[in-house]
């Protein structure tokens, strides 16, 4: 085979050059549906990535909304927590007490009266909002602290700085609210213990010994920002606590019941009943501590 002419080479090449150029440039005037969008065609184009751009927020909105609601809820750690925390042996919390002044003055003016007012508790930067306080004791714990002439018959307003004190956590309409566990905060005003520590060592050694016992600490109280004192946190003796202490803590807990009268009789039912701190609502039998009686005398 003879080989190609020179000419021939190039007029190959310049019949490629042009046939690549009238593929990339149409002549000015010229549309090229294939290159050039029309009107219709470019409005057509911008709708539907208006329409993705939509799309696309939506899509993202969606996957943000479905984030937020698999997030768990904020942690309110007094009604998750365990009382252990509050009784912890090694710290000195502090509660805070918030109420009207018109409400303080009421307790002060009356310790005795035990009535309670409502109020607040924040600790460590978190608060129970509705709380019932209220002062709390019997003759040791008000002698010298009120105004009354007869300390063995408390009576008159508050002299003292501090006097002991409940907090009533399931308050109001919130039976069922608890800190950490508790439904009740005693704190003791220890003001004739120069030791302040026979509350919690009393307790430590019966709960040593393998006798059922409340928790005791020690804690710093404020009322409406003023720093009262120490105190003693002792835990409060109720059912939970007979649950926890027994191993079948479903039976009857009285408070200051003796079941024998000064004539040497066995009380009524309507005596115990008074006593009563737990199954008051489930017909309770007083048949054990009836026998007990019977046995004493």
């Amino acid at each position: 085979m003879s080989r190609p002419r020179l000419s021939q080479l190039v007029l190959v090449v310049l019949l490629l050059v042009l046939s690549a150029c009238s593929s990339t440039a149409a002549p000015r005037g010229e549309s090229d549906d294939a290159s050039v969008p029309n009107a219709e065609t470019a409005a057509a184009v911008a709708a539907n990535t208006t329409g993705e751009a939509s799309s696309t927020n939506d899509e993202t909105a969606s996957e943000a909304e479905s984030e937020s609601a698999d997030e768990p809820a904020t942690l309110v750690r007094y009604e998750e927590g365990d009382a252990d925390y509050i009784f912890d042996q090694e710290a000195l919390h502090t509660f805070e007490l918030s109420l009207s002044e018109d409400d303080l003055a009421f307790l002060d003016a009356d310790p005795t009266a035990e009535e309670y007012v409502e109020g607040s508790l924040s600790f460590e930067d978190e608060t129970v909002a509705k709380v019932g306080i209220r002062y709390k004791g019997s003759i040791g714990a008000f002698v010298n602290c009120l105004t009354g002439a007869n300390p063995l018959q408390p009576s008159g307003a508050k002299k003292c700085t501090k006097l002991s004190m409940k907090v009533k956590i399931n308050w109001g309409d919130n039976p069922d609210q608890k800190f950490y566990g508790l439904k009740k905060l005693q704190l003791h005003s220890m003001n004739f213990d120069q030791s302040q520590m026979r509350d919690r060592l009393g307790y430590y050694l019966f709960r040593e010994m393998g006798v059922p016992a409340p928790r005791a600490t020690h804690a710093r109280v404020m009322i409406n920002g003023e720093y009262i004192g120490l105190f003693a946190l002792i835990e409060q003796i109720d059912g939970r606590f007979t649950r926890e202490a027994f191993d079948d803590g479903t039976g009857n807990l009285y408070k200051e019941v003796w079941p024998v009268d000064l004539n040497g009789d066995v009380i009524d039912d309507d005596g115990f009943r008074k006593g009563l701190k737990t199954n008051e609502d489930e017909d309770p039998s007083f048949e054990i501590l009836r026998s007990f009686a019977e046995e004493v005398v």
